[in-house]
């Protein structure tokens, strides 16, 4: 009977080595940052119910401004929350009774959802397949070391809350304006950002603010760039590719040039599908006249 697809039998990391500057980025960090940060802000307006006027909220994500982050490296990140309620008369209070005007900022880092996406990119001749992953970011201490498809908060904090300032419109009306705080650093344990003609992947880094009532929640994003940590290769020796015997490799392979190369799904920390993609479609393409002429004897 004829077997299916050629398949891998293991998985193998191929780790790349740091650059220099990457290696000096990766001191820097670990020595308490002290360069430029980048900022990016986004602004929404909320109303609780469907009527109404609309409060306003506006949050700023910094990071170090570098090309590039380390894996396995903590990374500050600080999120600044400003919130702005409704017009409101004068006699109503910020906080009233253990109760917040909305919006009210999130005050502990559980609060936030921090999720990291990454984009991938197979290409196979003229296919391509993609692939979108999501890891979440609230503390992940204590899983499984198998679990290498995830990213680490490294502590839960408090946010350093600011007093309400009263900022007076007319008459006798006004809004009440608070801010709040967040400084944590997140380290992600995951492939550095890869890219070649056959397999890519991208990422991006987002904060989710969540305020009461439907379509009110804060999102901002932006994409980062992840690099080599190390400055040691990987010694991890390739598998054995094994191959189904001829018979099976005849339906498989003899239009090779016309197929896309079929590849099992490789869950990796690097970029090895990319080469192990390069592998199959050499092999393919130097077993075609091989095969060719065994299905002629065949016959």
């Amino acid at each position: 009977m004829l077997r299916q697809s050629p398949t891998l039998s293991k998985v193998f990391a191929v780790v790349p080595a740091a650059t220099a500057e990457e290696l000096g980025v990766k001191e820097s960090l670990q020595q308490s940052w002290t360069g430029p940060w980048r900022d990016i802000t986004q602004e929404k307006k909320l109303r609780r119910g469907m009527w109404g006027d609309y409060s306003k909220a506006c949050a700023t994500l910094s990071i170090p401004d570098l090309p590039s982050y380390p894996i396995c490296t903590p990374i500050p990140i600080v999120i600044q929350i400003l919130t702005e309620t409704k017009s409101v008369p004068r006699s109503d209070q910020a906080e009233n009774k253990g109760k917040s005007l909305f919006p009210a900022p999130p005050t502990h880092s559980s609060q936030l959802k921090q999720v990291l996406c990454r984009v991938t990119n197979i290409k196979v001749q003229n296919k391509v397949a993609r692939q979108r992953d999501t890891f979440d970011l609230p503390v992940t201490r204590g899983l499984d070391n198998t679990e290498i498809a995830r990213v680490e908060s490294l502590c839960e904090i408090e946010a350093v809350v600011d007093e309400p300032e009263w900022i007076p419109k007319e008459k006798d009306r006004g809004v009440w304006k608070r801010s709040v705080r967040f400084a944590l650093e997140l380290q992600f344990p995951l492939p550095p950002t890869h890219s070649t003609e056959i397999l890519d992947w991208q990422y991006e880094l987002s904060v989710v603010i969540p305020f009461p009532g439907m379509g009110n929640d804060l999102k901002i994003s932006s994409p980062i760039q992840l690099c080599a940590s190390s400055s040691r290769e990987s010694t991890s020796l390739p598998p054995q590719i094994h191959f189904s015997p001829c018979a099976s490799l005849l339906s498989e392979w003899i239009s090779a040039e016309d197929q896309a190369v079929r590849i099992s799904r490789v869950e990796t920390t690097t970029g090895a599908t990319a080469l192990l993609a390069r592998l199959v479609l050499w092999a393919t393409r130097l077993a075609t006249p091989y095969l060719n002429i065994l299905a002629s004897q065949a016959s």
